[in-house]
């Protein structure tokens, strides 16, 4: 199969055909509505600055939730690096629990994007200005999509990495550290 040039469409979509079977030159109509065509390459920084035009509502939207599971993980992070719990699990208590924490933000926001009724009311106050309500289908998406990473790390740092430290901890390790989360026999 040959690849088709953007101009050869243009000019195969363009042209009207006649009764007659040759095509006429197309239209100064057409000719127009053919000059707004894009360039969809992203090769020079012009087109770097339309399509940050044309998305910074998506834009600020995802770095603001981006921002807000950054912040919940680092958080989370700190929290438990200061747990008797870090002494024998290390690292991996601290991502699992990061992970965690991400998944209960996310998990409360999932549904947001597809309550049609609140979205519907939403778009009629001033705030759509800044949100783009419109593409609420694929945040639902996107957040599906960070529940599964989440939820992958989560389980790994558990089963991979917890689990048998704690099974390999030294008796008085666990005693000291870890028998008053788990009991005092492992």
């Amino acid at each position: 199969f040959e690849m088709m040039q953007l101009k050869d469409l243009e000019l195969l979509l363009l042209h009207k055909d006649t009764p007659h079977g040759y095509s006429q030159p197309y239209s100064q109509t057409s000719r127009a509505l053919s000059q707004n065509l894009k360039d969809t390459r992203w090769g020079t920084s012009r087109n770097l600055l339309y399509s940050l035009q044309d998305n910074w509502k998506r834009i600020w939207v995802m770095t603001l939730w981006l921002l807000i599971m950054a912040g919940l993980f680092m958080w989370k992070c700190a929290q438990y690096k200061r747990k008797d719990a870090f002494h024998v699990m290390g690292y991996c208590l601290v991502v699992a629990k990061g992970a965690a924490e991400t998944l209960k933000f996310n998990m409360a926001l999932i549904l947001f994007p597809v309550c049609r009724i609140t979205i519907t009311y939403l778009r009629s106050t001033a705030l759509s200005y800044s949100v783009p309500f419109d593409d609420s289908i694929n945040f639902h998406k996107t957040i599906s999509v960070a529940i599964i990473i989440g939820m992958l790390i989560h389980a790994a740092s558990h089963l991979a990495c917890d689990f048998p430290r704690i099974v390999t901890a030294t008796d008085a390790d666990y005693k000291r550290h870890l028998d008053h989360y788990f009991g005092v026999t492992r």
